[in-house]
């Protein structure tokens, strides 16, 4: 895989890399997130930024959180009983893959 570019608040990335934003995930969830890129990523051309949004992150706010959803083509939100895909450009199972399904 190539370069992976982690972001969080209040960073923004300008690039036009494949992008995902993980809202809520706990150290678990990003290990699975990991395995997913790892799966379907593999070239070294795969250049990939993910904005991390935590619940805990103070920096969180309404306007950051929205610019980085407007800019990612993946957002993937931890609900209390699942993940719940948003917004999906990449692969078309990305809420079974997550869920287990």
């Amino acid at each position: 895989m190539g370069p992976v570019t982690l972001v969080t608040p209040p960073s923004i990335i300008e690039n036009k890399d494949r992008t995902f934003c993980i809202i809520n995930f706990s150290e678990k969830d990003k290990d699975q997130f990991l395995n997913y890129l790892n799966q379907y990523y593999y070239l070294p051309t795969d250049s990939i930024t993910v904005y991390i949004v935590d619940q805990e992150n103070d920096q969180n706010n309404v306007k950051w959180l929205t610019q980085v959803m407007k800019k990612s083509y993946n957002i993937i939100i931890k609900s209390t009983t699942e993940f719940v895909v948003l917004k999906s450009n990449e692969i078309k199972n990305l809420e079974e893959f997550f869920n287990g399904r």
